[in-house]
């Protein structure tokens, strides 16, 4: 036998649960607890607790996920490129050194 201390809105929630299951107050208590038990323990790898949300949102385009380096080296070179064409404005037009284009 354990002693639970519940405050006195957690009394109210027992009684009426109880009172809703027509069951006494410790077969709500034992129940939850099991149902509780099985949210906690039960272990789930990172794929399965993700699989919900697996295409979920599809971007419309396909091939995506193959072309995904292709496109990251795309996207570093145009940053690239950019940084030397802001280095060519500078060396060309001295004095824009505080000037942030974005």
């Amino acid at each position: 036998m354990r002693t639970v201390r519940l405050t006195e809105e957690q009394e109210r929630q027992l009684d009426y649960l109880a009172r809703q299951k027509n069951a006494s107050r410790s077969q709500v208590i034992k129940e939850a607890l099991v149902e509780y038990y099985k949210q906690h323990t039960t272990e789930q790898t990172p794929y399965e607790k993700g699989q919900a949300l697996f295409g979920k949102y599809r971007s419309g385009e396909s091939g995506r996920s193959q072309e995904r380096k292709k496109r990251i080296r795309e996207k570093v070179r145009g940053k690239k490129g950019r940084k030397v064409s802001l280095m060519k404005d500078h060396k060309a037009n001295p004095g824009t050194e505080n000037r942030h284009d974005h």
